[in-house]
C-alpha cells in the first residue's frame, strides 16, 4: 500500500511540474528571459550616423570674417583710448592704427603696380602729362569743333556774371576764345546788372531773374557757363567757377558725345 502511495507521489510531482511549466511558459520562455540566459550575447546591428560635412569658407568669406574681427578690435581699442586714456590703452590704439596704415599702404602700392602693368588700366588709356596729355587735348578740341560743325551751329554759350565775381573777367576771355575758335554764338548775362570791362564784341544782357530761372542757375559770386541748343531749347550747365579753355572743350565733348560712365 505504501509503495503505491510512493509511486503516486512521484507521479503527482511530475504532473505538477508539467502543469506549472505550461502555466509559466509565457513568463520564462526564451524570448522573455533576456540575452543573459543565452550562451552568448546576440549581435546588435550598429546604426550608421551620418556626420554633417564641415562647411569650407571661401577666401572671400574668410577675409570678411577677419576684417570684421579687425574692425571690432579697432572699435574697442578706440573706445578704451578715448574714455580711459592710460598710456597702455593709447599705445595699443596707436599700434593697431599703425598696423591698419601698413595694410592700407600695401593695398595702395599693389593698386599702383596693377595700374602700371595692365593694358586695361586707367593710366594706360588716360595719360596725365607730357605729349600724351597734349594729344588728348587736341582730340577734345577736335571733338568740340566737330560737334558744333555737324550740328549746323545750333549751340550757343551763355556766361552769367556779377559784380562780386572774382573770376568773371577771366571767364569772359575764355568765352571769347571759344566763340572765335568754333563760331559759337555767345552772350554775357549779368545777375545784378553790372557790366564786365572786357566784353569787346560779346553781346551783353541783364538777367532780371528771367534767364537764370530758365537755365536753373543761381548767383553765388562765381561765373556760370551754360551751353544752349538754339533749335531744341535744351541747356546744359558746363560749370560754376573759372573753366579754362581745354576744360570747356572737355566738358562739351563729355556732355554731348559720351554716355554716363564712358570715358
Amino acid at each position: 500500500m505504501r509503495k503505491r502511495q510512493s509511486n503516486n507521489g512521484y507521479g503527482f510531482a511530475i504532473i505538477l511540474t508539467l502543469i506549472l511549466g505550461r502555466a509559466n511558459a509565457g513568463i520564462f520562455n526564451d524570448s522573455n528571459r533576456g540575452w543573459f540566459f543565452y550562451e552568448s550575447k546576440p549581435v546588435i546591428e550598429s546604426v550608421q550616423v551620418e556626420s554633417k560635412p564641415i562647411k569650407q569658407l571661401t577666401p572671400g568669406e574668410k577675409a570678411s570674417q577677419e576684417l570684421e574681427q579687425l574692425q571690432k578690435q579697432l572699435k574697442e581699442a578706440s573706445a578704451l583710448a578715448l574714455l580711459y586714456p592710460t598710456p597702455e590703452n593709447v599705445w595699443n590704439y596707436q599700434q593697431l592704427k599703425t598696423k591698419i596704415y601698413d595694410m592700407s599702404g600695401v593695398l595702395t602700392d599693389q593698386q599702383v603696380r596693377n595700374d602700371w602693368s595692365r593694358p586695361d588700366s586707367y593710366s594706360a588709356n588716360n595719360p596725365t602729362g607730357g605729349e600724351g596729355l597734349e594729344i588728348n587735348r587736341k582730340e577734345q578740341n577736335a571733338c568740340t569743333a566737330d560737334l558744333i560743325r555737324q550740328s549746323g551751329y545750333t549751340y550757343g554759350l551763355y556766361l552769367f556774371t556779377s559784380a562780386n565775381c572774382k573770376y568773371c573777367d577771366a571767364q569772359v576771355n575764355v568765352l571769347k576764345k571759344v566763340s572765335t575758335a568754333y563760331g559759337v554764338s555767345s552772350m554775357v548775362v549779368s545777375f545784378d546788372g553790372s557790366r564786365p570791362n572786357n566784353l569787346d564784341d560779346i553781346p551783353f544782357g541783364q538777367d532780371k531773374g528771367i534767364m537764370s530761372k530758365k537755365f536753373n542757375v543761381i548767383n553765388e559770386g562765381k561765373p556760370v557757363t551754360v551751353m544752349f541748343n538754339i533749335k531744341t531749347g535744351q541747356s546744359q550747365v558746363l560749370g560754376y567757377g573759372y573753366i579754362p579753355l581745354d576744360q570747356v572743350n572737355n566738358r562739351i565733348c563729355r556732355f554731348y558725345t559720351k554716355q554716363l560712365g564712358e570715358f
